[in-house]
Order: C-alpha cells, then structure tokens, then sequence
C-alpha cells in the first residue's frame, strides 16, 4: 500500500521513509519483496526492519540503502528530524477554523 509507511515502489525497488504521527506510539507492518516478506517496526526515533521470510530483501530507510538477509535479518535505523517550517500565513481575515496541533 503506497504511502503506508512512507512507503514507495519505483523500478522494483522498495523505498521507506517511515514516520509516527504525534499520538501513536509504534506502528509496525510487514513488506512483500519477490517471495521474502520483511516486518517493519516504527517507534519514536527508531525503525527496525526484521526479514521474516524469504532469503533476502532489498529497500531504503530515508535513501539509505538495507539489505536483510538470513545471516543479517534483522536492522535498526534511526528516524531523521523534520526539517523546521514557519506556519503557513492565512490570508487576511481568514483564521484557520481549528487548531491541527
């Protein structure tokens, strides 16, 4: 499922950017590689991708390159901080009708 994840296929390859939004505190999925299938599990600040079938699975946490494999299955990567942005202005009198915070 595109998206889930920061998940992306392009070209055959499997491309994660995972993120937990504010309130949830793990969210954890599983990847479907040829006939190998990898366990993603997000958590604050961390990331660890387990091979839980398969021989091997190729993909990239945040564009660097993972590979899991029955000698290495299992990889812990760590989340990169979001790069700052000022709010975006509203136009002049036309206040946002909620707080998304």
């Amino acid at each position: 499922m595109a998206g889930l994840g920061g998940l992306r296929h392009d070209h055959g390859a499997l491309h994660l950017a995972p993120r937990l939004p504010r309130r949830l505190t793990r969210l954890v999925f599983r990847v479907l590689q040829g006939g190998a299938r990898a366990e993603v599990d997000v958590r604050p600040g961390a990331v660890t991708y387990r091979l839980v079938a398969g021989d091997a699975v190729r993909l990239t946490h945040h564009g660097e390159p993972v590979h899991l494999t029955a000698d290495e299955p299992v990889a812990e990567r760590g989340v990169p901080d979001l790069a700052e942005h000022p709010a975006p202005a509203q136009p002049p009198g036309r206040p946002p009708g909620f707080d998304a915070t």
